[in-house]
């Protein structure tokens, strides 16, 4: 069965193999304009490449001066823009980080390596590893003191004694609620009571008429 799921899995799901270069998250005020922009002055210095003319120079250095003040608006309009989205309640790591993706600022955090016993940890698992083995040893019963130990087998205890009684009254069928009862306890719930009360599902109103 696990077979045949892979299977059909490998012949219905497209497959493709992830690229290795570390792609650039985007400035959050690039529009069309800019990408346009850019294009034309990235051709016209292609140009200038290939023939190398008066013309082609300044009609390149025309197009890149364009692609600068398009890049420099959209990033103003941008920053006007979610200005007027902040107030006195805003958080300031929002800002911070809003400033960051302008200036397209990445950070690639990377988990730091353990060093124990003069032992390098740079295993992602074997830092887990350690970490689980540390949390045990602190939360073990060596760290407490021994009048704080005799407490918890005392509660403990009681709580094991308990489970016990419950599941020994499920077993038997033994519950206090099947008990029987006398006259004068019927008497009395018959008291408490409330008269001139909706009638039930025995639709009976006042049961004090009948007893």
């Amino acid at each position: 069965m696990t077979q045949a799921i892979v299977s059909a899995a490998e012949a219905c799901i497209p497959q493709y193999k992830p690229s290795c270069k570390l792609k650039h998250a985007p400035l959050p005020y690039w529009n069309d304009d800019c990408k346009n922009a850019i294009y034309e002055s990235n051709g016209a210095r292609n140009k200038l490449n290939n023939i190398k003319s008066p013309e082609n120079a300044e009609n390149y250095k025309r197009l890149k001066g364009i692609a600068q003040k398009t890049i420099k608006k959209a990033a103003n309009d941008y920053w006007k823009e979610f200005c007027g989205t902040l107030n006195r309640t805003s958080n300031l790591s929002a800002v911070w980080n809003m400033v960051k993706r302008m200036n397209g600022t990445q950070t690639h955090s990377k988990s730091q390596n353990l060093i124990y016993d003069g032992k390098t940890i740079d295993n992602d698992l074997d830092k887990a590893n350690f970490f689980a083995n540390s949390f045990s040893k602190i939360s073990s019963d060596e760290n407490y003191s021994s009048t704080f130990r005799s407490y918890k087998r005392q509660i403990e205890q009681q709580e094991e004694n308990q489970n016990s009684i419950e599941n020994e009254i499920i077993v038997t069928g033994e519950n206090t609620l099947d008990d029987g009862f006398n006259i004068s306890e019927l008497r009395r719930a018959i008291r408490e009571t409330k008269k001139d009360s909706a009638p039930g599902d025995d639709m009976l109103r006042d049961v004090t008429t009948f007893i």
